[in-house]
């Protein structure tokens, strides 16, 4: 199962708008949870998104502990 979490603010009417990729599918179970703006980990945010794991955390990347 893949999951995408995203911090995102309402509109001016309350409406949140994602844009889903197309690969996942076409039903979803959404949650939706209050976000304190100031306890907002963007670090970690950033470590779960697909470019890190995916990209940075294939083994074809991992040259640096070669030199």
């Amino acid at each position: 199962m893949r999951a995408i979490r995203m911090i995102k603010e309402t509109d001016q009417n309350g409406f949140l708008h994602i844009q889903v990729p197309a690969d996942m599918g076409k039903v979803f179970e959404l949650i939706v949870l209050p976000v304190d703006a100031d306890q907002i980990d963007y670090t970690a945010i950033q470590e779960q998104g697909g470019f890190v794991r995916e990209v940075l955390g294939s083994a074809s990347e991992d040259v640096w502990n070669e030199i």
